[in-house]
């Protein structure tokens, strides 16, 4: 499908000259689907237009094809839920005429909402369905988009041995078709395919034939860009893939596609991720994070909180990469994707190796090979294998790491994965070292040195570098070694030069990415202006009107009553003269008043001296009162002295408490394992659990500390995330209570608070719901949504005992336990509480009709940095 204006004008031109309302319709349907690669907006506009003069004379047809370009547009705007129902109304509309082509184009829409919230047995079994279809109907440019949606579907789910044989039908039926686009599109397909097959040779010429086939069709360009993108990304040329993929964001960017858009950004994070550039791969991880999330794109949330572990631990952020790998897990899991399942576990071996954690990280890294076999994915398996000879490489254990080198080095060179074959040997090279065995290593770093140089991997050269100098300085070849002395000097300084580099353009497309949606958002006021200038002229415009008709109303009316005036000036006469009666009596009250007066200025004179002594005395007392002043003012400094002090000694002794604290739970443990008498174990166990509650209670007062804390941070909050990593980090409590969870945001927009504080909150909500829950199917569930456009209220219930009446008024106070069931210290509420008036906001709390309690928390906040709160204790 290519744009094209001239096409576009004929279109409209024909739909202003017909006369028959069913093919002015189906006139329509075709300039929708025209304008599907122009301008997604003006689309949707003509097809809701559609939908409604289609029913409106009961054309079905027509009603099928408008729903179906109406919900490609919700399809592409990243809202694939809503998009999906529309398709099924469509589905519906051909099922009534039995019109196959529309009911197996509907199908295919179905199947790929379904695929962009990443279930899969659902894709497939839609697109099978709108195969079925469309095979009695011949229609090669139907079969042609089903066979493509197919050979795609077998790429994104892994299964690329069968992609190839749906690209070449999709090819077969677009030659049939004879429209050179779509032909590119499917020579794309195919490309794909074999890319994902490792025949990188073939893959290129297939995009090779795409792009001459289809010259100066801009689509076919971009989708060529992102083919070609991940295909350098494969063979480790990571400048070329960022180049390529930057052109695919910029253009999606602009037409509003979020899915293609937020794929993409998160294979840009991983390329920067793979240069070392943390902090921008990040920025561009989290930005596809925020539209999986809100267009519920599962399996690209998936893969956006994968990328992000692996950013975090390699930049030795081990907890959080633990997280966001369990995050990722729970997102693979809800689509069952057993193959990505592999590779978190890979994440969680090398997470314990650098945890120094042997034995865990070796079950992690060898279930996740054991699922990658199982798929058949030869560079996960490489990748898994890699990773298990690096663990053995890193705890010494030369001659169990070498074999799996070897076989990673066999597989890479079978898939022609150059930076991988580079990979392995280099660490074959460095085995040998460590072996002795320097010949050997001499040869293996000079294949590694050859691969490194092919892919111009910067730091696959430097470990090159660096083991080919320290082994020349062990068989004492010095001019050797400070040869690729200087090699590695260099190579550092190239790595600086071109992390700069990509820096920079990381920053610029970021900052193109930010303008774009000003801009957006600047026509949208400025639509929402024009609004607003042609309400008030209307409102101007009526004004006039009815300005107009209470002049001619005041005319009539002044008329009638200019008659009634002559007959009361008759009246007002007598009256005046009455009037002049009376004034001459006023005169003569007024000379008894100058009378008074005199009297009154006498007394004033008096009032006065009076003041004069009056305003003496005031001199003294505001004398008095300065001094009182400087008094307070230098005492309210002393005590806020003396807070800070408290603060400061509060928040050091919790820390200095909790040290000898977890000396002893550790050496209980210890002690635990080495000692065999029973009655020993169990005042051990006894010395555990009092210090285990001695340090809850520590972290209680740490938070109340926190609460109080001068130095919060404003920025956006993530409630979604932090209550998922709450209920992550009290799983144990959890589990051991087998306390089910369910939580449900429902958030419209991103808004501004204290992170800190909501997280400190849910912490203590969710904990104080779990102490409470019943031994027997026990229920906690969490809810957050907008209260007015600037509240947020978060409920946290729990199908406990609840609240007694007697023990409300106590509920929020220091040191209250509710109940003989609670093991805390009476922190958690208080703390809730403290938290909460620090938000400005409000914690109440009720019992439910069907037992427990329901604890809920509103406060204020908005959708802009610049919000600011004032908040003292």
């Amino acid at each position: 499908m290519c744009f094209s204006q001239n096409t576009v004008d004929s279109l409209r031109n024909l739909i202003d000259e017909t006369n028959d309302a069913q093919q002015k319709i189906d006139l329509r349907n075709v300039l929708a689907y025209e304008l599907i690669d122009h301008s997604l907006e003006e689309s949707q506009q003509t097809s809701q237009q559609n939908i409604h003069e289609s029913r409106k004379i009961n054309y079905s047809k027509g009603e099928g094809w408008a729903l179906i370009y109406n919900g490609m547009y919700f399809m592409l705007s990243g809202n694939p839920n809503h998009a999906r129902e529309v398709q099924k109304q469509a589905l519906a509309a051909g099922k009534r005429i039995d019109d196959k082509d529309i009911m197996a184009y509907a199908c295919l829409q179905i199947g790929k909402s379904y695929r962009d919230n990443g279930y899969f047995d659902s894709t497939l079994y839609y697109f099978k369905q709108a195969e079925s279809y469309q095979l009695g109907t011949g229609n090669a440019h139907g079969l042609c988009q089903i066979y493509s949606s197919l050979s795609k579907f077998m790429v994104y789910s892994g299964k690329a041995e069968f992609a190839i044989h749906y690209a070449e039908k999709s090819l077969e039926q677009a030659v049939v078709y004879g429209i050179k686009p779509r032909i590119a599109y499917s020579w794309l397909d195919l490309g794909d395919a074999h890319r994902d097959n490792y025949n990188f040779i073939k893959a290129r010429e297939c995009y090779a034939t795409a792009l001459n086939v289809a010259q100066g069709y801009n689509w076919v360009s971009t989708d060529y860009n992102e083919s070609i993108g991940l295909l350098q990304l494969m063979e480790g040329d990571f400048e070329g893939s960022f180049t390529s993929l930057n052109i695919v964001v910029q253009a999606y960017e602009g037409y509003h596609g979020k899915y293609a858009l937020c794929r993409n950004l998160i294979k840009m994070g991983e390329i920067l991720e793979e240069r070392g550039l943390f902090a921008i791969a990040s920025e561009y991880l989290f930005k596809a994070l925020r539209i999986a999330d809100e267009s519920n794109y599962n399996f690209l949330s998936g893969e956006a909180h994968y990328e992000v572990a692996w950013v975090n631990f390699r930049a030795n952020q081990l907890t959080n990469a633990t997280v966001e790998i369990r995050q990722a897990q729970r997102y693979y899991q809800k689509i069952n994707h057993t193959l990505l399942l592999g590779g978190c576990l890979n994440v969680m071996g090398l997470i314990k190796m650098k945890s120094n954690d042997f034995d865990s990280s070796f079950y992690y890294l060898n279930a996740g090979l054991k699922e990658r076999k199982k798929h058949k994915s030869l560079a996960a398996v490489s990748s898994s294998i890699f990773n298990i000879g690096d663990l053995y490489l890193s705890f010494k254990k030369y001659s169990e790491a070498l074999p799996y080198f070897l076989d990673g080095e066999q597989i890479d060179s079978h898939i022609n994965d150059k930076y991988g074959v580079g990979l392995c040997n280099h660490r074959i090279g460095r085995v040998f070292i460590n072996m002795g065995r320097y010949s050997e290593a001499e040869e293996y770093l000079k294949k590694a040195l050859k691969n490194g140089l092919e892919v111009k991997s910067f730091d696959l050269l430097s470990y090159i570098y660096s083991d080919f100098e320290k082994l020349y300085e062990i068989k004492g070849n010095l001019s050797e070694a400070l040869k690729f002395q200087k090699l590695l000097a260099a190579n550092t300084d190239s790595i600086y030069s071109k992390g700069a580099a990509e820096s920079l353009a990381s920053n610029r497309t970021l900052y193109d990415l930010n303008q774009k949606d000003q801009q957006i958002e600047l026509l949208n006021k400025n639509k929402l202006l024009q609004q607003e200038e042609i309400r008030l002229r209307n409102i101007i415009l009526n004004v006039l009107v009815g300005i107009v008709i209470a002049l001619a109303l005041f005319a009539i009316i002044y008329y009638r009553y200019s008659k009634r005036l002559k007959r009361l000036n008759a009246v007002v006469q007598e009256k005046n003269e009455e009037v002049q009666t009376q004034s001459e009596e006023l005169l003569e009250s007024n000379n008894r008043l100058t009378d008074l007066n005199t009297e009154v200025t006498l007394q004033r004179e008096e009032i006065k001296k009076q003041a004069e002594e009056l305003l003496v005395s005031n001199e003294a007392i505001a004398t008095i009162n300065q001094g009182l002043e400087k008094m307070i003012e230098q005492r309210t400094v002393d005590l806020r002295t003396a807070y800070q002090e408290l603060d400061t000694f509060f928040y050091r002794s919790s820390h200095d408490f909790r040290r000898p604290l977890t000396t002893l739970m550790g050496l209980s443990e210890v002690a635990k394992l080495s000692v065999k008498d029973t009655n020993a174990l169990e005042l051990f166990e006894k010395v555990s659990y009092t210090a285990i509650n001695l340090d809850k209670m520590l972290v209680k007062l740490q938070s109340i500390s926190d609460v109080g804390s001068h130095q919060l941070i404003l920025k956006e909050v993530l409630l979604k995330h932090i209550i998922e990593n709450e209920v992550i980090q009290q799983g144990v409590s959890l589990n051991r209570k087998n306390v089910k969870v369910t939580t449900e945001v429902n958030l419209n927009k991103p808004f501004i608070s204290y992170p800190a504080l909501v997280k400190i909150i849910i912490e203590n909500l969710i904990e104080n719901a779990v102490v409470f829950s019943p031994p027997q199917h026990a229920l906690v569930s969490i809810r957050a949504f907008r209260q007015d456009d600037d509240k947020i209220a978060i409920e946290v219930s729990d199908n406990g005992e609840g609240v007694k009446a007697e023990i409300k008024d106590q509920l929020f106070e220091m040191f209250f336990r509710g109940s003989e069931r609670s093991q805390g210290n009476g922190h958690g509420l208080y703390i809730a509480k403290r938290a909460t008036e620090r938000l400005s906001g409000t914690i109440s709390f009720r019992n439910n009709e069907t037992g427990g309690a329901t604890f809920r928390l509103c406060f204020l906040a908005t959708d802009k940095i610049s919000f600011v709160r004032q908040t003292n204790f």
